[in-house]
C-alpha cells in the first residue's frame, strides 16, 4: 500500500493536513515549533513530583516495570546500536511534532498526565494533542512491523494500550496513533476510540501496581521465565530484550528503595 492509498482512506483527520505541510512548508517552522524545538533538545524537562506507572512501557512485564520503579542498580545498559535507535525514533518524534505546530493539526504537544493516590500512581505523556481535541501518538517502526499493521489495519497491540493510558488520563474518547514506516518514509493513521477491553486492560495494570507497590513485593517472573529457572538452562526468549534479565532472579528491594521510590517530591 502506498502513500496515497493510505492517505486517500476515510476518517484520518491528521494526515491530510501533515501532507499539507510537507506540499507547502517542508522545513518551515514557526516560532511555537521553534522554541519547543530548543526546549526538546536542551534536556530541561522537569522531572515529576512522583515515580509512576509509565503508559509506555504499557503490556510490559510487571516485574520490569516494578525494576524500573525502583531504579534497580544492574541494569544492563543499551548497546550503541540499541541507544543509536532511540535518537533516530526522538529525532523522528521532534519533526513531526514541529510539522504539527507549524501547520496547526497539532496544538499541544508533550501534554504530560499523572494519577497518584494510594490506589493510583501512573502516568502518560502523549505526543500531541490534536487540532479537534484528540490525544495523538506518534510511532515509528520498522518496515515488517509497519506492513503488518497496514494489512490487519490497526495499530500494534501495545500502542493502543499505551494510548489508552492518556485516555483515561485525559477523560477523552479518541486518539490518533500515526506510525511511519523507518524504511520508506510512508506512514499510515489510526483513529481509534477508547474500549472498555483496553480500559480495562490498563486499569488491570495499574491495580496490580498498586497491589505490590502497598506490598513492597516484586511482581512474579513471567510463566515461560520461571520455567527456565526451574530447569537450569539459559533464557527465556522474554528475557532477551530484558536490561533486568541479570539481575531478576535474585533481587531483593530494600527497605529504602522502597520508601525512596513511593515518595513525593516538593514542588520546586
Amino acid at each position: 500500500m502506498g502513500l496515497a492509498d493510505t492517505v486517500a482512506q476515510h476518517q484520518k483527520p491528521l494526515t491530510p493536513r501533515y501532507v499539507r505541510y510537507l506540499n507547502e512548508m517542508a522545513g518551515q517552522y514557526n516560532e511555537d515549533a521553534l522554541a519547543f524545538g530548543a526546549y526538546a533538545l536542551s534536556g530541561a524537562r522537569p522531572e515529576r513530583r512522583r515515580r509512576l506507572l509509565n503508559a509506555s512501557q504499557a503490556t510490559w512485564c510487571m516485574r520490569q516495570r516494578m525494576f524500573e520503579w525502583l531504579r534497580m542498580e544492574g541494569k544492563t545498559p543499551p548497546t550503541p546500536e540499541l541507544q543509536n535507535t532511540f535518537e533516530i525514533g526522538s529525532f523522528m518524534h521532534l519533526k513531526f511534532q514541529m510539522a504539527g505546530l507549524t501547520e496547526g493539526f497539532l496544538v499541544e504537544v508533550e501534554r504530560d498526565m499523572a494519577d497518584y493516590d494510594e490506589d493510583h500512581c501512573f502516568g502518560a505523556r502523549i505526543d500531541g494533542v490534536g487540532f479537534d481535541g484528540r490525544m495523538v501518538e506518534y510511532k515509528s517502526a520498522r518496515p515488517d512491523a509497519y506492513k503488518k499493521m497496514v494489512d490487519e489495519r490497526r495499530p500494534a497491540f501495545p500502542y493502543t494500550a499505551q494510548t489508552h493510558y492518556a485516555l483515561i488520563l485525559s477523560d477523552e474518547d479518541e486518539a490518533s496513533i500515526v506510525v511511519e514506516n523507518k524504511g520508506t518514509g510512508e506512514w499510515t493513521e489510526f483513529p481509534i476510540r477508547r474500549s472498555e477491553y483496553f480500559t480495562n486492560l490498563v486499569l488491570d495494570e495499574v491495580d496490580a501496581f498498586a497491589l505490590y507497590r502497598k506490598a513492597k513485593e516484586l511482581p512474579p517472573r513471567l510463566p515461560a521465565c520461571q520455567a527456565v529457572l526451574d530447569n537450569g538452562y539459559g533464557k527465556a526468549p522474554i528475557c532477551g530484550s530484558c536490561p533486568f534479565a541479570g539481575i531478576c532472579p535474585t533481587a531483593e528491594p530494600t527497605e529504602e528503595q522502597w520508601t525512596t521510590a513511593a515518595a513525593i517530591k516538593e514542588a520546586a
